[in-house]
């Protein structure tokens, strides 16, 4: 009789166990890895429509922004209705472009909301503004339903959804002590090298304020050069968004002179009667120019006014007028040369301010003020012509729209270097004359709160105001 030995009796009863262990490790590792591959699958979804909220934000704040509701603070249908629909139009229109796994999102309730409309009013004089119409905010969700699961649905899940919220806001630093962890410096992009007294040309509408030391004692001030308030916020005539005006150097000779010369309503050649207002140049040296289709420019002057310049122009920073040159001066004069260049005018035209045939026969673009907020119009020599813009479209910006710092004229009639920037005006450049003299439509205005300058500056795009990203 054969015995078998225990050991190998156990061995015999023990045999294919482990291919059994591997057989259910396989199906359970297979399966952490098809579940992996929709979350993951979920996850890149969850970024692009994070991507899509916060350019849908951005979009929306920037409407917020060029809808002038915060230079026209006090108007509430503005801001209820005018604002809100720029806003939520730029913000929809956004999210469509903005795929979310192949397909465009939808903004959760239809609409964006705007967590700091109506917080508070406007009291006192100058106005204070409400938080809203300091720094408009919007918020934006958007989900995307209907995604595809592939593994998932052994857990009876044949779809999902993702959603992403982001907050944006435009910034304004005019009233900003009102919100003190706002307060920080503006620096717009692409400033020009001029520079204005802090002082409203248009005395027949905005009365003077009382400052008799000033410059122009006899007339209103842009904003208050302490607190950054604007003087006159909201629309023409009663407010200074609409105000039409011309600008030209403060010379006399070969040089520009001091002290300013005070505004005047007289006419120029090829100009209506607007008021007038005398800038003197800036200086801003040896800095890296970006062109985008101009090449006219030659001098540094010439180079500072026609293309976006590197020089930094910041809230409460003091700067150095150039007296040195006269921009208005010679045949043709740089200001002439430069200043067309910027806006692509050519020579000779006349500009239409009615914009009457879409962008009007202008070379340049065209300030549509028959609505507001004002729109945009191309013109026939907009540099984006040929990639998507026509004549007449309307567009979002333009290198007509200009930021210009204003300085602190308060304490003399003879200014002497250096002189403090208070503020920014958004200048939309209608027209440049033969002589160097421009006409200008004021969109925006920013004050300075010149007390609180804390923190790194918040750099303004060629909108002057701009618009972040606070909460994702």
């Amino acid at each position: 009789m054969t015995v078998i030995a225990p050991s190998t009796k156990r061995r015999e009863t023990e045999s294919g166990q482990t291919i059994l262990l591997v057989a259910v490790s396989l199906a359970v590792i297979l399966g952490m890895a098809a579940l992996a591959i929709d979350v993951v699958t979920l996850y890149n979804a969850r970024n692009e429509a994070q991507r899509a909220a916060d350019a849908a934000a951005l979009a929306g704040a920037k409407a917020l922004v060029d809808s002038g509701v915060t230079s026209d603070p006090c108007n509430t249908t503005l801001a209820t209705t005018t604002a809100e629909t720029a806003a939520t139009n730029a913000a929809s229109a956004v999210v469509q472009q903005n795929l979310i796994a192949g397909q465009p999102g939808v903004i959760v309730g239809g609409v964006p909301s705007f967590p700091n409309i109506g917080s508070a009013g406007c009291t006192g004089t100058p106005p204070v503004p409400g938080l809203f119409n300091i720094n408009p905010q919007i918020s934006v969700t958007v989900q995307r339903t209907g995604l595809p699961t592939y593994f998932a649905r052994i857990f009876s899940r044949q779809s999902a959804s993702v959603s992403a919220t982001a907050i944006a806001e435009g910034y304004n630093p005019s009233n900003s002590e009102g919100v003190a962890a706002n307060a920080v410096p503006l620096s717009p992009r692409c400033g020009k090298p001029l520079i204005f007294p802090n002082c409203d040309p248009d005395k027949n509408v905005h009365a003077a304020g009382s400052h008799a030391s000033d410059e122009c004692p006899l007339f209103s001030q842009f904003v208050e050069p302490t607190t950054g308030a604007i003087i006159n916020p909201g629309q023409y005539p009663a407010g200074i968004v609409g105000e039409v005006f011309r600008f030209t150097a403060d010379c006399s000779g070969a040089t520009c002179g001091l002290p300013f010369q005070s505004p005047s309503a007289t006419a120029s050649v090829g100009f209506p009667a607007h008021p007038l207002l005398e800038y003197y140049p800036l200086a801003f040296g040896s800095v890296v120019h970006s062109c985008r289709s101009c090449g006219a420019s030659v001098t540094g002057y010439e180079q500072d006014l026609a293309c976006c310049s590197a020089a930094n122009l910041q809230c409460g920073t003091q700067v150095n007028l150039d007296s040195s040159q006269n921009p208005d001066s010679g045949s043709p004069p740089p200001s002439e040369t430069g200043g067309q260049c910027m806006i692509h005018e050519s020579i000779g035209t006349t500009y239409d301010p009615t914009c009457s045939t879409g962008g009007g026969p202008n070379p340049q673009d065209c300030l549509d003020t028959n609505v507001y907020p004002f729109r945009l119009l191309a013109g026939s020599a907009n540099p984006y012509q040929g990639s998507g813009v026509t004549v007449g479209d309307q567009i979002s910006t333009s290198d007509s729209l200009v930021a210009i710092p204003i300085y602190d004229n308060h304490s003399s009639l003879a200014p002497t270097n250096p002189v403090t920037i208070v503020g920014f005006l958004q200048v939309f450049t209608n027209d440049v004359a033969p002589d160097g003299e421009f006409t200008g439509t004021i969109v925006n205005v920013a004050g300075c709160d010149t007390r609180i300058v804390v923190g790194t500056p918040v750099q303004g795009g060629a909108t002057m105001l701009p618009v972040r990203l606070i909460h994702q």
